[in-house]
């Protein structure tokens, strides 16, 4: 699962208006947070909010035709974090076989068609990535380890680019080192907020 952890309205260029009315969201949580240690990522505190609640906010923003949380490792946990939300849920049971078995699961359903769109920061392609609802069944019809990077590497001329001035699409969030640093470049933000106010 990936989102912006700075700010809620990062991602308000590439989703917004009109555009979300013929656009799914897929929101992957079921991931084991292997690189975090004994920790799940997604049940992380981020300034009050966990970083599943902080992505639900930031993606029920926007009016999207629907959206659609894939549950898995600890499902139980992140359901009660996910239920205060207009989204629709399914369960991946097999999310300790990788990722893009939460990508297969989630584009099983019959959701709406979208467009392809990339947010990049200096060249380098960040999240969310938007896919054309023609390649789901280019992904469903192979196996697990082709991902949707990959997919994207292979037809590059069928992907739109937004550059942003920022890092917040590219930033990840995996390890307990990573989370420190988001945990102190927010400290800093409100710092800067604050003197500036």
């Amino acid at each position: 699962m990936e989102a912006s952890v700075f700010d809620t309205n990062a991602h308000s260029s590439i989703i917004s208006g009109e555009f979300t009315r013929s656009v799914s969201a897929i929101v992957l949580a079921a991931g084991l947070s292997s690189r975090m240690g004994d920790k799940n990522k997604l049940l992380l505190d981020i300034e009050g909010q966990t970083l599943i609640e902080r992505t639900l906010a930031t993606v029920c923003q926007h009016p999207f035709e629907e959206v659609m949380v894939v549950l898995g490792h600890q499902a139980e946990a992140i359901n009660k974090r996910v239920k205060q939300y207009k989204v629709q849920k399914c369960l991946n049971n097999e999310f300790e076989k990788g990722q893009m078995t939460s990508v297969h699961k989630g584009l099983s359903f019959d959701l709406c068609k979208t467009t392809v769109v990339a947010p990049t920061y200096k060249g380098q392609r960040g999240n969310p990535i938007i896919l054309d609802f023609v390649h789901r069944e280019d992904i469903l019809a192979n196996d697990n380890n082709l991902g949707c990077k990959r997919l994207l590497n292979k037809h590059p001329e069928l992907v739109t680019t937004v550059d942003f001035d920022n890092d917040h699409v590219v930033v990840d969030m995996d390890t307990p080192d990573a989370y420190q640093a988001v945990l102190a470049r927010l400290t800093a933000q409100q710092k800067r907020q604050t003197l500036t106010d």
